[in-house]
This record gives structure tokens, sequence and C-alpha cells, in this order.
């Protein structure tokens, strides 16, 4: 088995979430959370990690010792991992069209029909949306049908999920013999959590009333799951409760003798990330357009069998130096009904912990725990001496903790004695901050006049922007069709060249694209002087359509005889790297559960209230940001923990990274002047941090994590977002325009990202080199201005935010 890597844990008010990617203890504010985030500070092979890793092979350990009991049991559901077992196991299934779906059967004789296969699996739970159902959603919302309940299980790679896995692949094929493979879409039932394999399994709320009576039965919404009623008032006439959306909760009881158990009714909101349980499922196909479907695997039940493993468990036995507790080890026999009892046929031999193991087990978390103490008095960092009393308990428990590799660690500092930079002339006041300014702001003004003069506009055909700005924000519908579009694109040859993307109504600009020019794309031009001469200048000197990535690929950069670089310069790009990883290795970056941004291992993906609310600002990121019906204040991302020292870090990174913001803002007032005013205005009177120069109010840090397709749900004006760092891959998308951008390091793009969907390809991070000043992997900034904070903004005098309290106090500002 393969079960490696770091989990960390993150406190909600329900429940603990796995969160892959930046790594931040978030606990209560006691002595060993202060122990544990400074030892996380230091290095990744410190005790704590070590025994989350050993926590965490034990979780698969028993997960596959559960799942090998299940398959043993000859009278429960047959388990999902013997479906293709027998060489003819396509003769013993059937798919049956129902209305739209087509359902998977088991083929029946001359006294039965087909009935529906129902198979069973065990997982850990990595991703969770359950009831009760809390927000409140307008039954007009179009967002109503698509509600469900939802569990993502993975298997830490162990042998038996795995399999699981390829017979699921399998189902999935079978299905395309029946509708034909060009009929089917591509499996999307099987993802990833962190580097495992995880599987999707859901059921909506609702059923539609359009089939009429030959529909299934409706039921009551227990209480348990709509305890306010809300998703009975969105349901309205069209949609109702059937017996096909019923998802059943049970819990597994041990009787007092140890071997008996029961499988009890449980509710909802007892399952949280990290449990091991057993769902049953149904194999579905469901419509999609265009004739096609997809596979879904349709959430039956949930069977909670193990939470002594789940995060919060973890951590209480690694932080808290509590007394052993004497902890009864279950055994199980799989195939329940309600309130039925079993006794078990054979031991969990690798599950069972005695009243002695237990000690030991917390005795060695308390002895990391006493470790960690001394090593922060007595070091300032860890060696391989200070390791040595926790090797010496893990050989002692006989367990080998796992290696955890660089990207598992916590930020290091970069690795530079001072900051890359060849800002500022040879004597001491051509290097002033004043003067750095001058000097940046003069090239960064050129470099805009050259690109506005010489890059070439394009429109794109069929593409009005009054029509995009009437969509929703983050509809799934929408996001099907741009990931579907996106899947067309994906061998297309990438567009590497800058360039001013327009619609097709009335050449508003869209996209506005700071890379690579060649000389030979100056004579395409639609200037503004000619658009001006009359009222038909549009015909004489017609803006071309896009002609792709035609004569505009990397190759196409690399053999023409001379390039001008139009994004940002690569010594000040090095800078903001450096001060940013800095920052985070100061401040560690962590990530919003409910952004819809970012994939499912990083952070939870569409429950209802992402479906309602939309995404939230990215909070890893450092920036302003004002909150309806609030006061205007900095993202709490900017003050960690009310640590005044975190408020000194991040006004030197505004410091640091201020020639890239002039840059940034010299090429955003000739892209779109208009919207320059505009903001610049707006920033004037909200900022608060004075060493930012405008004019985004807000700025957010997407530090090396895999970006999904999304539009920005706050935002409608321009948004500036460029990349830095050593990876591969990592093209842009922009489905609604059918254009692919190269989107290296440092080419700054400044489009109108809540209007347009766009997704980032999948990126890999380069091989590390020991002497490289920062780390490898990929790291994404965007510069923003939420849609509210402008409209509060908009007419305010300079200052106007601090002074007057966001207009709730009075006005310091005037004598």
């Amino acid at each position: 088995m393969n079960i490696g890597g770091q989990i960390t844990v993150r406190d909600t008010e329900e429940s603990s979430v796995f969160v892959k990617g930046p790594k931040e203890p978030v606990r209560k504010a006691d002595a060993e959370h202060d122990i544990t985030i400074q030892i996380l500070q230091t290095t990744s092979n410190h005790p704590i990690l070590v025994a989350k890793a050993i926590f965490r092979n034990w979780t698969g350990i028993s997960l596959e010792t559960l799942s090998l009991d299940c398959i043993a049991n000859p009278y429960g559901p047959l388990h999902a991992a013997m479906i293709t077992k027998n060489a003819s196991w396509m003769n013993q299934f059937v798919a049956v069209q129902e209305g739209p779906t087509w359902t998977l059967a088991t083929t029946g004789d001359a006294q039965d029909t087909n009935k529906e296969f129902v198979c069973a699996f065990q997982g850990i739970i990595c991703n969770v949306d359950l009831p009760p159902f809390t927000e409140k959603i307008g039954a007009s919302s179009v967002h109503v049908r698509h509600l469900r309940q939802s569990v993502s299980l993975t298997g830490f790679n162990t042998s038996t999920f795995e399999t699981v896995c390829e017979n699921i692949a399998a189902i999935h094929d079978f299905f395309a013999s029946f509708i034909g493979k060009d009929s089917l879409q591509e499996l999307t039932s099987i993802g990833r959590f962190e580097d495992h394999r995880c599987i999707d399994t859901s059921n909506r709320y609702f059923t539609s009333r359009r089939q009429g009576t030959s529909g299934p039965k409706e039921i009551p919404l227990k209480p348990d799951v709509d305890p306010h009623g809300y998703l009975m008032a969105a349901a309205g006439t069209a949609l109702y409760h059937s017996e096909e959306n019923e998802v059943y909760y049970y819990e597994r009881v041990v009787k007092d003798d140890g071997d008996d158990y029961r499988f009890i009714p449980t509710k909802p909101i007892t399952f949280r990330q990290g449990d091991i349980v057993e769902v049953q499922v149904t194999f579905a196909l469901l419509p999609l357009r265009d004739n096609k479907y997809k596979l879904s695997l349709i959430l039956r039940s949930v069977s909670l069998l193990e939470a002594k493993y789940s995060q919060r468990a973890i951590m209480k036995h690694i932080l808290q130096a509590s007394a052993p507790k004497k902890v009864i080890t279950l055994k199980r026999k799989v195939g329940y009904t309600d309130e039925e009892i079993g006794t078990t046929r054979a031991r969990l031999a690798r599950m069972e912990v005695t009243d002695r193991e237990e000690a030991e087990v917390s005795s060695q978390a308390i002895g990391m725990t006493k470790i960690a103490k001394h090593l922060i008095v007595e070091h300032s960092m860890f060696d391989a001496t200070a390791l040595n009393p926790v090797r010496e308990l893990l050989t002692a428990a006989n367990f080998s903790p796992l290696i955890l590799g660089q990207r598992d660690a916590p930020v290091p500092p970069p690795n530079v004695q001072k900051l890359n930079s060849s800002l500022g002339g040879d004597t001491e006041e051509q290097s002033t901050p004043e003067a750095i300014d001058k000097q940046v702001e003069a090239n960064a003004e050129q470099a805009a006049k050259d690109w506005l003069e010489f890059t070439p506009r394009y429109r794109i055909p069929g593409v009005k922007l009054t029509e995009l700005r009437k969509r929703g924000k983050n509809l799934k519908d929408d996001i099907d069709l741009a990931d579907a579009t996106i899947a067309l694109m994906k061998d297309w040859p990438v567009d590497a060249c800058s360039a001013r993307l327009v619609d097709d109504e009335s050449e508003e600009t869209l996209v506005c694209v700071f890379s690579y020019r060649m000389p030979a794309e100056n004579a395409v031009q639609c200037s503004e002087e000619n658009e001006d001469e009359d009222s038909n200048s549009k015909n004489k000197h017609p803006c071309p359509n896009y002609p792709g990535s035609h004569g505009r690929t990397l190759r196409d950069v690399k053999t023409a005889p001379k390039c001008h670089w139009d994004g940002i310069p690569t010594d000040m790009l090095q800078r903001y790297h450096e001060i940013t990883q800095e920052l985070h290795s100061l401040m560690p970056p962590h990530v919003n559960k409910r952004d819809i941004r970012h994939p499912s291992e990083t952070v939870m993906t569409y429950t209802h209230q992402a479906l309602q609310e939309g995404p939230e600002y990215v909070r890893d990121g450092v920036g302003e940001q004002a909150h309806k019906n609030h006061r205007m204040t900095p993202s709490k991302d900017m003050i960690e923990k009310g640590s005044c020292g975190s408020a000194v870090e991040v006004k030197r990174y505004f410091i640091a990274t201020r020639p890239v913001a002039l840059h940034l803002s010299k090429c955003f007032e000739v892209a779109f002047p208009q919207y320059y005013i505009q903001y610049k205005a707006g920033f004037k009177a909200g900022v608060w941090m004075t060493e930012d120069p405008g004019p985004w109010l807000g700025r957010a840090i997407v530090w090396k994590l895999q970006v999904k397709t999304h539009m920005d749900g706050l935002d409608d004006g321009p948004t500036a977002i460029f990349n830095m760092g050593d990876y591969t891959g990592g093209e842009l998308y922009l489905p609604d325009l059918k254009v692919k951008l190269e989107y290296k390091p440092g080419s700054l793009i400044i489009f109108l990202s809540g209007q347009l969907y766009h997704c980032v390809g999948e990126w890999k991070p380069a091989k590390q080199v020991k002497t490289a000043p920062v780390t490898t992997g990929r790291v994404g900034n965007v510069f923003f201005f939420p849609r509210e904070s402008l409209e509060k903004l908009t007419g305010k005098n300079e200052g106007w935010n601090v002074n007057t309290l966001s207009g709730k106090g009075l006005d310091v500002g005037k004598n």
C-alpha cells in the first residue's frame, strides 16, 4: 500500500475537513497548538507530522481489513471489488432504460424480472456534502433541481479500493455496448484526492414531476434533512422528493461483549471527513446535452464503520496529553437491515487494539509532544540527533514513518541572502524608493505605449459582451459546457503572443494579453485614430477575426528574427516570487473550503451554499475586501490571529512588490482606460495599506494549486492575472472565446474575469534544485476590485474609507 503524505486539520463549526496544498493546522489557542505551529515552521520531519503519517497508515490498514471482511461475507450485498471476478460477468447484467435514464440491473429468469443492481464498498470520506440543509434558496433558482447529497471516498491506494475503481471503469465500458461509445461521456465518477484516486457518489434531493404518474412515489423530507423546510419551499410544484432520492444513514453499534453489533439509523450530520464508511450505490446513465450520457453512482445508503481515525480523533491523540482510554474493538458481518443485530465471523486481526496497546499509543503521542516542547526550547531547528528519540518510539511501536516530500512540508523561506533586484541606479540618490518608483513607472509607461501601438486587435466572431453579461455566475450547466469546450481544445496549439481581443458586436475589449510580440504583427492593426475618422471607419479599417494560434505559437516566437517581451520584466518577477515565498513561510497559506475555483482535493467543491452564493475570495490572498452591510475592512488573512507581526509582514510584502504593482497599473491604464479611471478613484477612497499603489483594491495569491473552470463571482470589471514559478503545463483556457493562451511565467492577462469562464490547465512542478532561490511549482497572482466595494466607493473622497469607518463614523479627515 502507498498511504503517504500529510493531512492538515481545519476545524469548522461541525466537523474537521481534509485540505490539500497549503498547510496550517487550525486549533484552539492552547500551549500544544502553539508548539505545533512553531514546529511546522521549522521542518517537515518533526514528531507531529510523523505521528499523523502513522495514523494515516493505520486508517488505510483498517480500511483494507474491513473491505476484505466484507468481501468474505456471503450474506451481504455484492462487493464492488467482486463485480468482474467471473469472466462471464457481463452475462449477469443488463442496462435497462427508464425514461431518459439507463440503470444497471441484474438479469432475471423465468420466475423473476430484472432487478436494480446494488453493490457496496468501503472508503475514507475525503469530501462530504450531506444534510441538514440550512440555507435558504429561492424556488425560481435553476440550481434547485441540481441540489444533491454527496460523499466522496478515497482508499489511499489500498488494494481493494483500487480494484473497485477498475470495476467502475469496466461498468462504464459495459454501458457503452448499449448506447454506443460516442454517446457516453468520459468517466467522471473517479477523481483525485491528493495523490490518490477517489470515488464520487451522490443523489439529488428532488425528482421532476414531468414523469407524471409513472414517476417514483413521493415521500416527505425528514426533519434531519430539511429542518427548516427550505428545501420543500424551494421545490415548488415542479419538483418533489421521491423514494429514488432517499438516502439512508446508519451507524454501527457494538454490544458490550465486543463480538456482536448492529446497524441503527443515524443522522446525516454524523459523518465527517476521515471517517471510514460503507456506501451502497446503484449505477445509472444520466442524460446530458447533445444526446450524451454520463455514468453516475447513485448514493443509496451510508454507514459509519469507524470514526476513530477521523481528523478530530487524530489530533486529539497527538495534541492532548490525556490518560489512555479503553477502545472497544469491533467486528462485523456485512449485510444488514434496520436495527439488525449481527455476529462477526472472524476477528479483525490488524484492527484489534487491546488496552495495553492503546496505552502504548497514547504514551507515544504524549512522548512526542514532550519531545516537541524540548526541541522548541533547546533547538532553533531540528537535526538528526534531536529526531533520534522519536525514531526510537516509532521503532518500539513497529511502525515505519513515511518520508514526507518537499511539497508536504511547510513553506520554507527563499534560499537567498537578499531580494533579486536590478532596480535603481548606481548612486544612493538613484536607489531611494521614490527614485525606483519613478524609474519603474517611466519604463512601464513606455512599454505600455509600445504594446498599445503595435499589438494587434482581433475580433472574436459570434461573441457579444451584452449576452455574456446576461448569464448567471458559475451555473453548473454553464461550467459543464465550458469544460466540454476545454476538452475539445486540449490538443490545440497554444497562442504565445500579445493581443487585444474584442467582442463581435461593439468591439468592446474583452481580453488584453501582454506576452511575446513579433514585428510581423505590427501591420495588423485597427487603431483608435482610424476608428474615430467617421461613422463608417469600422468598415474601412475592420478588426480582423482572431486567427487562433496560427503564426503565434511559441515555435513561431523562437524562430522569429526579433521579438519584444510585453510581459512583466524578469528581474521584477523574480523579486515578486521571492518575497511571496517569504511571506508564506511566515504566514502559512490557506484556502476557503467553499471556494469552487480549485479541485476537490484542495477545497470543498459545489456545496449547496456555493451554488447559492457563488465563490468567495481566495482567503490565502492578501488584500482589502468589502463586506456587504459592514465596514470595509482588510482581509483577515492580512492579520493572522490578531498578530502584530503578521501585519508588519504584509506591509513588507506590499513594499517589496510595489514595482510590479506599478507596472501592472500602467498596463491597465492603456488596456482599459475607462475602467482605470473608475478603479483609481475607488482605490484612493478605499485604500488603507498605503504601500499598495493600486488601482486594484484586492489581491489573491493562488499558492501552488490547480485552478478549475470558473468565472469570478464577485467581480464585474477587469482583473489582472499573472503567474511565476518553474513548472510544465498551466495553459490558460478561455472557453467562451475558444482561446488557448501559453500563459508562461510573467505573461500578464487583463480581462473581464467576471464575464468570461477561465481555467488553468493541469500543471506539474519541475524537479527541485537544491541551490534554487525558490521552490518549484506554480504560483498564481490575481489583482481584482470587488463589485460591491467599487459601488460603495464610487463618488467618495480620497481616504473616505479610513476617515469615516466606511461611512459609519465621524469623518476625521475634515477639520
